[in-house]
């Protein structure tokens, strides 16, 4: 609990600033959704349309999908009354919104959701599988792994479960196996906006067509790809204030969805091709 207050306390003490989110979802090799927390809307992009607003009056920050295939959003931080502060399983088909979990409940910021359609979240120093209102240890193990401040999740396609710990990529295999994938420092890019702490903070993580894994920490401006063996390869950089907090991947696409450091705007989204080409897929709409 005391981990989850001083991330909100952090969040709250940027007002000029908010908080990016690290929610996005690729559906094709040319579109995705992504969590507009600016201007609380979840949208629709795809490369060569509109956007098209999916849910409005939204304050979402992070988006799942879940081993059984559904997506899910969440609003624990909205404070207008809107909508419920909670996560949702969310229809892509018709944007309807379908209440999971209250934000008292889970006490935490971001979650998985397993193959049943267990949510599995932090709670304390573990990680913890909810379902039917039951909570139990997650892959439950003779050396569960001890966490911190967890940030983010992806799924292996092999059922691993890969998140983040604040600077550290962690991995839990099948049989409740925990392993440091990698560790990643840097020097923090001016201003230091989004984040209070000494340690960067991984904001998003994906998982390529060849089993890499791909993090984003805009504290450092960097996107990088983790070789099987750890090894980091950079495959984005902050450009023109522009630092990827969300990313995701379809095929050999990989989709940054990135906040502009100098001013309150919508995330912009772009496609780094695997011939090292960049398209933008949408600019910032403007504000309504």
């Amino acid at each position: 609990m005391k981990i989850l207050c001083a991330f909100c306390l952090a969040m709250l003490s940027i007002a000029a600033f908010p908080h990016p989110g690290g929610g996005i979802i690729a559906l094709s090799e040319n579109s995705v959704i992504v969590a507009d927390p600016t201007e609380n809307f979840v949208r629709l992009l795809e490369k060569g349309k509109e956007p098209k607003r999916l849910v409005s009056k939204f304050h979402g920050h992070w988006m799942a999908q879940g081993l059984n295939g559904n997506l899910y959003v969440e609003a624990f931080q909205e404070s207008g009354g809107a909508w419920s502060s909670a996560a949702f399983q969310f229809d892509l088909q018709s944007g309807k919104l379908t209440e999971v979990i209250h934000r008292d409940e889970i006490r935490a910021l971001t979650f998985a959701v397993d193959r049943d359609g267990s949510l599995v979240f932090q709670r304390g120093s573990s990680l913890v599988s909810r379902a039917n209102g039951k909570e139990s240890p997650f892959r439950p193990s003779s050396n569960p792994p001890m966490v911190g401040k967890v940030t983010a999740y992806a799924w292996a396609p092999d059922g691993e479960l890969l998140f983040s710990d604040q600077n550290q990529i962690r991995r839990i295999d099948r049989n409740g196996v925990a392993s440091l994938v990698a560790k990643i420092e840097g020097k923090f890019l001016e201003p230091n906006i989004w984040n209070v702490s000494e340690t960067p903070t991984i904001f998003s993580l994906a998982i390529d067509d060849k089993g890499s894994v791909l993090a984003a920490l805009p504290d450092l401006g960097k996107v990088y790809r983790v070789d099987k063996n750890g090894k980091l390869h950079e495959i984005a950089h902050s450009e023109d204030g522009w630092r990827a907090t969300g990313v995701a991947t379809f095929g050999d696409a990989i989709f940054l969805s990135e906040s502009d450091s100098r001013a309150s705007a919508s995330p912009r989204v772009r496609i780094v091709r695997s011939n090292g080409t960049v398209d933008l897929l949408t600019i910032p709409p403007p504000s309504r």
